[in-house]
């Protein structure tokens, strides 16, 4: 296999994909290596699909995953027992019950802390949201969802976990705490990620998932939603806030699309608050706005002279997640809505992908300082 071929396939799996995709949304692919290859058959590529599939087949590996450590030695059950022991061992403040490897490194909202510090002694229990995610292949895995602390409300929170050698080499949270945008526990509640995986005929493969991922961050970067893998009417959920689409997964309506925002719902009589409406950092709310609007207003932010930057994934297959972390960092003198220094904003975004395309998505996220360039951590897949 040439080095030119495996070019040539990294280029189908992430520079024709998006293109397709702002051709038509509604495309559904097939599973596999025949979904990459009927995104080349839509744009009338030279390449014919057997050719394709073969090139793909010997060096998918070699393109997509060239920067992840196979963790073989620990599988889906194995990431899952060591996630909760970390999990338990934090809510009993004590990192000797936790599987540490000697160099492990954690971060809060990006900032480096000691073990014994930081959620080591605040996270006292989890909340009634709690989804795990686990990705064998990279030997990762993820909790999202609430956690109670000391004091305050529930944070919404995602937490990222590496494990190598079946120990926990590094720990990486977002909290979503009370006074931070969006902030809304009893949202999340009312509309918590789905529990169920999604089913084998739908699945879509480890790359699929992040290249999902990866064309709604480049979307927001390109201020551009129309490269985005998504369904029409995919919905986006902030820090626990309902924000844009439909919840229940159908699609817009065209009377729905030519409608524009409208207020939100009155709260719920038989429990949780309505969703609160965006701040600017999105679409206000909307069921008639979608996951891939307001891209232009969030380009202005992340895009030009800024970026959409630190990107590192990973992805549960079986349960149809694309995991994303990356900084929305602001261009040069960029302003939010009150007329102040735009500040960069930190987050976790967990991607529902069906067939290859993003449903709906969830996150935590929080500022942090205007010149922060790194989350501390690499990018990578």
């Amino acid at each position: 296999m040439t080095q030119g071929e495996c070019e040539t396939a990294q280029f189908v799996l992430t520079k024709l994909r998006p293109r397709r995709v702002g051709e038509g949304v509604d495309a559904t692919y097939p599973a596999g290596l025949e979904w990459a290859c009927a995104i080349t058959k839509d744009l009338g590529e030279y390449m014919q699909l057997r050719e394709l599939s073969a090139v793909l087949g010997l060096c998918v590996g070699a393109v997509l995953l060239s920067n992840v450590a196979v963790a073989s030695d620990c599988d889906r059950q194995c990431l899952t027992k060591t996630l909760n022991q970390y999990l338990a061992a934090v809510i009993k403040h004590d990192a000797s019950k936790a599987s540490l490897a000697k160099d492990f490194r954690s971060t809060e909202n990006a900032r480096e802390v000691k073990v014994g510090e930081g959620t080591w002694k605040s996270v006292t229990a989890l909340g009634e949201v709690q989804r795990r995610y686990v990705d064998p292949v990279s030997g990762q895995a993820g909790y999202f969802g609430l956690v109670q602390e000391v004091e305050g409300p529930p944070a919404v929170v995602a937490l990222r976990l590496r494990v190598v050698d079946r120990k926990v080499t590094e720990a990486e949270w977002i909290l979503g705490r009370k006074g931070m945008a969006l902030h809304n526990p009893e949202g999340l509640i009312k509309y918590a990620p789905l529990l169920q995986p999604v089913s084998p005929d739908k699945r879509t493969p480890r790359e699929g998932l992040i290249a999902a991922a990866d064309s709604y961050f480049s979307g927001i970067q390109q201020g551009d939603g129309s490269i985005v893998l998504a369904y029409p009417g995919c919905y986006r959920v902030e820090n626990g806030s309902w924000m844009v689409g439909h919840f229940d997964g159908t699609p817009l309506t065209e009377a729905e699309l030519q409608a524009g925002a409208v207020p939100p719902p009155a709260p719920d009589a038989a429990g949780a608050p309505a969703p609160k409406p965006g701040n600017g950092i999105t679409e206000p709310y909307s069921p008639n706005r979608q996951c891939t609007s307001g891209f232009e207003r969030l380009s202005a932010r992340a895009g030009g002279g800024g970026g959409v930057i630190n990107r590192h994934y990973f992805a549960d297959e079986e349960a149809g997640i694309g995991w994303g972390t990356v900084i929305f960092s602001p261009a040069p003198g960029a302003k939010d809505p009150r007329g102040q220094p735009a500040r960069a904003l930190y987050l976790t975004e967990v991607f529902r992908v069906e067939q290859g395309k993003i449903r709906g998505i969830y996150a935590a996220m929080d500022y942090i300082p205007v010149e922060s360039k790194t989350s501390g951590w690499p990018e990578g897949r």
